[in-house]
Order: structure tokens, then sequence, then C-alpha cells
């Protein structure tokens, strides 16, 4: 039943889509180290639910975050990327990090594709945890002057903080909402003037317009394991190609895919 909503989604959302001024242009920035299933599970999500005109994958070249993490070379990690990117429709890798020296701060990515793009609307992907981390990111509350934010829950596994996607009807119901509770708390102590809005497609169950052109957009994301769309066993067998172990790859959870500065 899942599965034939979200492309029941699909065909609403292309009429819901037709009158907007600008096309948009989705973004999911991360370490990528490496890529793996849950990165692409949530572009593919954003992509069937917003219909843009292309997904970038942005793979940060010098992450302000860790400092001290071991992180695979940006260049192996950047065509990993693109080598599963080529097998997805509507996905794109974006190296524009690696043009510029010092830390890749979020705000100065979305200034240069801003200026790169502007007759697009760029949609910043990040997790519920990120989003209330804002005000510890560089500029992060400036974010909203250059891209709408797009909002999806970190599912984490065990010790029963949060459940996984192939968790029940009921509780589903509960960590959805739950997790738009957190989402509207947040909105609102970061951006007190931020007032609720409509939502812009149905697969976004909470909406606030954040300034006078900006928004931000909560996705609940709890697609079936088994769903083609968001699996994404591409993935998986990358790894190997590149020298790395299958392991390496991930599995299908969104844990660590979100998070960046």
């Amino acid at each position: 039943m899942q599965y034939t909503r979200i492309l029941l989604y699909t065909k609403d959302m292309i009429h819901a889509h037709r009158n907007r001024t600008k096309p948009y242009i989705a973004l999911l920035g991360g370490s990528f180290n490496p890529p793996h299933v849950g990165h692409f599970r949530i572009a593919l999500e954003i992509r069937e639910a917003f219909c843009p005109e292309t997904t970038l994958l942005i793979p940060v070249a010098d992450p302000p975050h860790k400092i001290d993490a071991d992180l695979l070379p940006f260049s192996l990690r950047a065509a990993m990327l693109e080598a599963v990117a080529a097998t997805l429709p509507g996905l794109e890798v974006c190296r524009i990090e690696a043009e510029r020296s010092g830390p890749s701060y979020t705000v100065d990515t979305l200034i240069a594709l801003h200026e790169r793009r502007p007759d697009c609307r760029l949609l910043f992907i990040l997790g519920d945890d990120n989003f209330s981390l804002l005000p510890t990111w560089h500029r992060g509350l400036e974010l909203p002057v250059w891209a709408d934010l797009v909002v999806l829950p970190r599912v984490f596994w065990g010790n029963g903080a949060r459940c996984a996607p192939s968790m029940d009807a009921a509780h589903t119901d509960a960590f959805r909402g739950a997790s738009e509770e957190d989402f509207c708390r947040t909105a609102l102590s970061l951006w007190p003037e931020a007032e609720p809005s409509a939502p812009p497609c149905p697969a976004v169950t909470k909406a606030f317009r954040l300034t006078v052109t900006r928004s931000a957009y909560f996705v609940f994301a709890a697609a079936p394991a088994g769903n083609k769309f968001f699996t994404c066993a591409h993935a998986i067998p990358a790894a190997p190609a590149f020298g790395l172990p299958r392991s390496a790859a991930g599995d299908a959870s969104f844990e660590h895919a979100c998070g960046r500065h």
C-alpha cells in the first residue's frame, strides 16, 4: 500500500508543480565516506517528492566538523558518487567544494550555487538533528537566505531512541507525530517570526515560511525496505569496484546520511 501511495504522490506532484515560477534544484551534501544506500534513498525520495530539475550530490572537500576524520580522498569519494549517480536518472555529482580552499562551509556553497543558477530555487536537504544545530554552523541561520530547507527525520537503530523504517503502522504514526513536533518547535525557536504555510507537495507534512521568500519543509520518509526507489541496491556493488569492501557501502538506514556544516 505504501508503494502505491508513493506512485500516486508522484502523479499529484507533477500536477502541483506545474505553476512553479522557478524550477527546483535539490542539494544533498555530505562526506560520502563512502557513499551508501542511505544517501541515495534520501536523494530519490526528495526527487519523487519535489520533482526538481536535478538533484546535486555535493561531496565535502574540507569538512569543518570532521577535522580529525579519516576521510577517503575527495577524488575517490566523488568518483564513487558519480559511478552510482550515472545509473539513477535525475542525480548529478557536483564538485564545487573542491574548487575553493579552506573549510567547506554550506553557506558558501549555497551562495556560489545561487550565483550560478539564479533561475532556479535551491532545496537544501538536511536531517532533523542538524536542523536544530544550525546556530552552531558557520552562518547557519543565513541558509534560508539562499535556499529552502528540506528536513528529514534521522532514523536511529537500537536503544529505543527512534525506530527503523520497517516499524508497524501504529509506531510509524507515533514517530511521525513526534518528529513533526520537533520540527515545528525548532523552526519557531530559531525563527520566532516564522509562520505555518501550505505544503508545496503531498510528501511535505509540515511547512513554515522562515523568510519572505524561503521556507522549511518537513518530509517524513518511511519507505518500506523493499521499495526499489529508496533502497537503491545500485550503491552496494559500487564499493568493490573502487577497492572498498562491500560492507563499506553501508545499509539502507538514513543514519549519518544528512550530516554536514
